[in-house]
C-alpha cells in the first residue's frame, strides 16, 4: 500500500456504502464530521478505492484549509469551547 495519502467528502447517507475494512478506520465514527453531522472527511492511502469513484480528491493541505480556515461559517471547526463536541475537534 502506497503512503500517500487522499481525502473525500462524503454526506453520512453514503457511508453504509463504504468497506471501512480498506480504509484507515475501523468504522464511519472515526472520521472527522462536519459540526452538524452531515458531512465527513475520509482519509484513504494509495489507489482510490472503487466505492469512492466520482468524488472530488483532495490533499492533506486542501483538507488542513478547510479545517483552519477563519470563517464564521466554516461548518467544520467548532469554535465554542462550551460546546460537548469541543474535546472531540480542538486537534
Amino acid at each position: 500500500m502506497s503512503d500517500t495519502k487522499s481525502y473525500i467528502i462524503a454526506t453520512a447517507d453514503e457511508m453504509s456504502s463504504f468497506d471501512f475494512s480498506q480504509l484507515p478506520f475501523t468504522s464511519a465514527k472515526n472520521v472527522r464530521w462536519n459540526m452538524a453531522g452531515t458531512k465527513a472527511i475520509i482519509k484513504y492511502y494509495g489507489d482510490q478505492p472503487s466505492f469512492f469513484a466520482g468524488k472530488t480528491v483532495y490533499t492533506y493541505a486542501e483538507v488542513i484549509a478547510m479545517l483552519t480556515e477563519v470563517n464564521p461559517n466554516n461548518e467544520w471547526v467548532y469554535t465554542d469551547p462550551d460546546n460537548e463536541l469541543w474535546d472531540n475537534w480542538k486537534g
